[in-house]
């Protein structure tokens, strides 16, 4: 009842009445992991990533191990990117063969590409990033690992990764001026021209 008050309090915005509401969930049931994982979700959506690890924490030290995920992305929002990939690799690591029926494999794969393109490892972004693609094929990763191409100087590939965005979306304007800072890098001054008219016309 706590925690579906709680929960209620939250889409109502009353933050101070939730807070109080987790935290007699918890007391009163302190090893029941749900309670922590459904604080850990709200203090996310307030960007509260420290009280979020140590609530999502306690759901892996009670036995949850396979909600790896969660903590990965917490740490990820703090910075602390290698602990980070260090989580998300123990969850794809489980689920290795079952990522077709596995779409938090999705994210996993998407976060550490992001953790490695933050580091500076845009190889390893890019095979993370295809992981996911083969997953599921969504814009937003095609974008991610057409930066991730540039990174590696792969221009030719990234402007194909931001072609089939474009194909589907002419109109994005973000990707015009992507496809056509990667043509420039490429050599072709005139393809980027026509991008950033493109891009211009539709702003």
């Amino acid at each position: 009842y706590r925690v579906q008050r709680a929960k209620l309090q939250v889409f109502n915005s009353n933050y101070y009445n939730a807070d109080e509401d987790f935290a007699e969930a918890i007391k009163l049931e302190p090893k029941k992991w749900e309670w922590y994982f459904a604080r850990y979700e709200y203090l996310v959506t307030r960007h509260e990533y420290e009280k979020a690890l140590v609530d999502v924490s306690q759901v892996v030290a009670l036995g949850k191990s396979e909600l790896l995920i969660w903590r990965g992305q917490a740490l990820m929002h703090l910075g602390r990117f290698d602990e980070a990939l260090a989580d998300l690799t123990k969850f794809t690591d489980s689920i290795a063969g079952k990522e077709k029926e596995n779409l938090p494999a999705v994210l996993a794969y998407g976060m550490r590409g992001y953790c490695y393109m933050t580091l500076n490892k845009p190889e390893k972004a890019v095979a993370d990033y295809s992981k996911a693609i083969n997953i599921f094929d969504d814009g937003t990763l095609r974008q991610l690992r057409g930066n991730a191409f540039v990174g590696m100087k792969q221009y030719e590939i990234a402007i194909q990764d931001y072609t089939y965005i474009l194909k589907k979306t002419p109109d994005n304007i973000a990707i015009l001026y992507l496809r056509s800072v990667a043509y420039d890098l490429n050599g072709q001054p005139k393809l980027a021209l026509a991008d950033r008219t493109d891009a211009a016309f539709y702003s």
